[in-house]
């Protein structure tokens, strides 16, 4: 059993904009929606879709820009079915797949729940057939890798 689940099409979304992104040598970010699920005393995520909006990027950092709440919010409405938030994504184009230290306070500020989780590519590398990609949760201020499977819907 795997701690984080994604569908093909939220990682085939994901990787699109990063490569994207990349292109240009910036950073790119969006939010995963989902749910969370329990079976036999353990407990998962499975992310389906991601959605991003209009960001200021750099080679080194990202952020939404500030009209891209009003449009994030409308792609939840619009697609949601009632689905959560269950994390983010962004890339780190040409440095590897880790938490800064900026990370880990977005992590800690905006994504707090215990399940909730970040995923970084490497959209310059690659793992099987597509970018390298890893996923991170917090204990306290220190981030920590979990499993994760990419499965078809």
């Amino acid at each position: 059993m795997y701690d984080v689940y994604f569908s093909q099409a939220a990682v085939s979304d994901f990787e699109a904009h990063a490569a994207a992104f990349a292109q240009r040598r910036l950073e790119c970010m969006g939010l995963m929606l989902g749910n969370y699920y329990s079976f036999r005393g353990g407990c998962w995520v499975l992310a389906d879709e991601y959605i991003t909006a209009d960001t200021d990027s750099s080679a080194v950092s990202v952020r939404f820009s500030r009209s891209a709440f009003q449009r994030l919010a409308e792609k939840y409405h619009s697609s949601s079915r009632g689905r959560l938030v269950v994390g983010w994504a962004h890339s780190h184009p040409g440095y590897g797949c880790f938490l800064s230290a900026t990370d880990v306070r977005t992590q800690r500020s905006f994504f707090d729940h215990a399940l909730n989780f970040a995923l970084v590519a490497a959209p310059s590398r690659r793992a099987g057939a597509g970018q390298l990609k890893k996923v991170f949760r917090l204990r306290g201020n220190s981030p920590y890798e979990v499993s994760f499977a990419v499965v078809e819907q």
